[in-house]
């Protein structure tokens, strides 16, 4: 077999083996593995160029083909500003709303730093959060996010809502820093729709706000591995939509909350075709008010790993999956 590395065309790989021809499968673990693997040495290369010279760690976007970048900024967040920078912030230049910067050459990284006082409340996608990303050319993320709003600590309604909303070209966020002090739909739909997502940040918060993940990950189908959900007491609509339609997931994160909040995992992993592991140790019963359809459409068999404390047995798209197989967390 050849295996032959290109710069993330969509042909990256090109696998010659007569007898065993590449499947998707394969593709996409090499895929997946490539752009880990460059993400880490670049993040380490970035991270120490900035302490060495005393720079913030900025919101960076690293490309793997010539890429160009616009920002549309929200409707009412009239008084956000965002600022590019292609020497690692020793210049700056303003972003205008939904016009590209320069055609930034591959291999390189922009990075970014912003500002505002105002964030809408709107009901329109254009009226949501302080605006989205969108590009040319395949490229990851990295960095501190709170960058782009002057590095505040705690979010505010919406904060980053749709942030990279059907951005097809964004490969990587193993290496974004998340706010861990939430709030209400904060990071709704952030990543919804980049369907060459194959790495997820890390989801540290450990307290939650209503629909804080709502819808997050949502069409991610190139994503293979969710982030851990470390939080155990749960919020309203928390996780709702969370991983709908993640088509390459095959094992769910631990769900170790034992109480269920108000539609906290409704449709949570629906449409996740080949998820064939859950474990869930709520003891509350399941139903429409928290779960509703929540595993509908997936795998037909796998494993669901409950709490010896959970007296409910519910199966369906509300319960455990039918056809799997429960299996009885075991006291360590």
């Amino acid at each position: 077999m050849e295996i032959k590395l290109k710069n993330s065309q969509d042909d990256l790989f090109l696998l010659r083996d007569e007898e065993n021809f590449p499947t998707y499968d394969r593709m996409l673990k090499l895929r997946t593995k490539y752009y880990s693997m460059m993400d880490t040495y670049t993040w380490i290369e970035y991270s120490e160029r900035m302490r060495h010279n005393n720079k913030l760690n900025y919101l960076a976007f690293r490309c793997y083909e010539d890429c160009s970048f616009k920002f549309r900024f929200s409707q009412d967040a009239i008084t956000t500003v965002i600022y590019y920078s292609l020497d690692y912030g020793e210049t700056w230049t303003q972003m205008n709303n939904n016009v590209a910067t320069p055609t930034i050459e591959n291999g390189s990284i922009v990075v970014f730093k912003g500002s505002f006082s105002n964030v809408s409340y709107g009901d329109q996608y254009e009226d949501c959060g302080i605006g989205n990303f969108s590009s040319t050319g395949k490229f990851s993320v990295m960095g501190d996010i709170k960058s782009i709003i002057n590095f505040n600590d705690t979010l505010i309604y919406q904060n980053f809502f749709g942030l990279f909303f059907n951005n097809e070209n964004i490969v990587s966020a193993k290496h974004l820093i998340l706010p861990l002090n939430l709030s209400e739909c904060c990071y709704g739909e952030m990543f919804r729709g980049c369907t060459s997502l194959t790495s997820a940040p890390e989801l540290n918060a450990t307290t939650l706000a209503g629909a804080c993940y709502l819808d997050m990950f949502s069409g991610c189908t190139s994503l293979t591995s969710a982030p851990a959900l470390p939080a155990t007491t749960l919020a309203g609509s928390c996780y709702s939509h969370m991983f709908n339609g993640c088509t390459s997931l095959t094992s769910a994160p631990a769900l170790n909350a034992t109480t269920l909040a108000n539609y906290c995992y409704n449709c949570m992993f629906i449409g996740c075709s080949n998820l064939n592991y859950i474990k869930a140790l709520f003891t509350t019963t399941p139903s429409d008010s928290y779960t509703q359809n929540w595993v509908s459409g997936v795998a037909s068999s796998g494993t669901f790993v409950k709490s010896p404390n959970a007296s409910w047995d519910v199966t369906g798209n509300n319960g455990v999956p039918t056809g799997w197989e429960v299996v009885v967390e075991q006291p360590e």
